[in-house]
């Protein structure tokens, strides 16, 4: 996957935005912009984070994939939500700041729910946890939600699951070459974690909730993880 500027675009025309207007929150000039758009330049990680955060999607979505795989539902409270000619069939999924990686959850009283695309979920049994840290920066930030299949523990190579580490849940890309198994991020400051028999995986990530920013959500129908 690479950065695109068609992206930039996209989203600055969904939000009503000019290049000026952009411009000014991110603290470039409108001619830079207009770089970013053409591809005639690209941004820093750190400046790609920043144009994400202004236009209200995770940097994730500034990258080029089929355009079809992504949709902003705007007013999450006044359905029905459509994509392109056709409506987006939401359902509602358990929200877990702190799971600990047991399944099925037991005494948890009533935790908030998720509107999740129903495309995501592989079954009803799924849930979406807090992205705990920063190892799958850019494309992932700590506070996004991340919608787990628990079911799904014997993850193919390449799959991004979820684990529990040192009592502490993480999320990482699962990657194997033989008798070698580690659990990489994305992020280049964070070290690979090597699996062994203490390794319990708890979950295969099935998708991205992205932050809700400004009353609007936005739905990874089809994750093509970087």
């Amino acid at each position: 996957m690479l950065f695109s500027g068609r992206r930039i675009k996209r989203w600055r025309d969904h939000l009503g935005l000019t290049q000026v207007q952009l411009a000014e929150r991110v603290k470039v000039t409108s001619n830079t912009i207009g770089l970013y758009e053409r591809g005639e330049s690209f941004p820093t990680v750190a400046k790609a984070e920043e144009i994400a955060e202004a236009l209200h999607v995770t940097v994730f979505h500034l990258f080029d994939d089929d355009p079809d795989r992504f949709v902003t539902v705007a007013e999450p409270e006044a359905p029905p939500y459509e994509v392109g000619d056709s409506r987006l069939e939401l359902r509602e999924v358990p929200y877990f700041a702190d799971w600990d990686g047991t399944w099925p959850v037991t005494d948890t009283g009533s935790p908030p729910q998720w509107p999740v695309a129903a495309e995501l979920l592989p079954h009803d049994e799924c849930l979406v946890i807090r992205m705990p840290d920063e190892s799958m920066r850019p494309f992932l930030r700590t506070g996004d939600g991340v919608v787990i299949d628990p079911r799904s523990r014997a993850p193919r190579s390449l799959a991004v699951v979820a684990f529990r580490a040192e009592g502490a849940i993480l999320v990482r890309r699962y990657k194997s070459a033989g008798t070698t198994r580690i659990l990489a991020g994305s992020n280049p400051c964070v070290p690979p974690i090597e699996v062994d028999a203490r390794t319990e995986i708890v979950g295969t990530v099935v998708g991205l909730v992205a932050r809700n920013l400004m009353g609007r959500l936005a739905f990874e129908l089809a994750p093509s993880w970087p």
